[in-house]
């Protein structure tokens, strides 16, 4: 049973080693983001690699600035969205689902994607308007790209 606990005790602490997102302030009411329509594709680079982020649904997600390991403590309910995200990890396409938490950074509407269950890897972009976005991505893996990250809103197929 000791061994157990210590097992559980180190994983923990190398989870709370991960580099974590930064908190995000409420979005001002009436924040163009908060009521305009994400969903879509959005397309562009990050770190130099192609980089696509299709928002499949926008809705009120379950937040929370505060983790131990990878399990969020407290939180609230705020606007946000699901969706995947693609990119390329070791030269090769990598698709994973994301959830984003939408707020506001340095006074400006921000996004903060996390994919699900993956610890230490995180972007976090701020609307310059309505169809771009500019900012950051970081990763706890090696083969992952860290760096730089913007995204343009693609016009819809027909």
């Amino acid at each position: 049973m000791t061994h157990r606990l210590l097992a559980v005790a180190f994983v923990a602490v190398l989870a709370g080693c991960a580099p974590a997102p930064p908190p995000l302030g409420p979005l001002t009411p009436g924040a163009a983001v908060q009521t305009q329509d994400l969903r879509g594709t959005w397309a562009g680079t990050w770190a130099g690699s192609p980089l696509t982020l299709v928002v499949t649904s926008q809705q009120d997600v379950a937040t929370s600035d505060l983790t131990i390991g990878p399990w969020p403590v407290g939180g609230h309910i705020g606007p946000g969205i699901t969706g995947v995200l693609t990119y390329a990890a070791a030269g090769q396409p990598m698709s994973v689902n994301v959830t984003g938490r939408l707020g506001s950074l340095n006074g400006r509407p921000a996004l903060v994607l996390e994919p699900a269950g993956q610890v230490g890897q995180f972007m976090t972009l701020t609307f310059m308007d309505a169809n771009r976005m500019v900012g950051m991505g970081r990763s706890h893996a090696q083969w992952d790209p860290e760096g730089p990250a913007e995204l343009v809103r693609q016009a819809p197929r027909r």
